[in-house]
């Protein structure tokens, strides 16, 4: 699955060590609203794990037509080879 380390915010690219910054600052009450690079959707920054996995993008409800979601499938069709859906 593609993990999503930059966003839009505000009209501009962001990077992950930004966002979490940008997150750490905020209050609960006003959580910055980050947006995904492909489809516009909200998401939300995730640390990194204790277990190694990496700080990333995730969004905020599955979208399965976007292969930055956690939703994304990966289908294989007879001949055409395999791509997201």
């Amino acid at each position: 699955m593609a993990r999503s380390v930059v966003c839009n915010y505000q009209g501009d690219r962001l990077g992950i060590g930004d966002a979490l910054e940008i997150r750490r600052r905020s209050s609960s009450s006003t959580l910055p609203r980050f947006s995904c690079v492909q489809c516009g959707k909200p998401v939300r920054a995730h640390k990194a794990g204790t277990t190694g996995q990496a700080a990333h993008f995730e969004h905020l409800e599955r979208n399965p037509a976007c292969s930055l979601s956690a939703g994304a499938r990966r289908r294989v069709f007879k001949g055409l080879g395999s791509r997201e859906a």
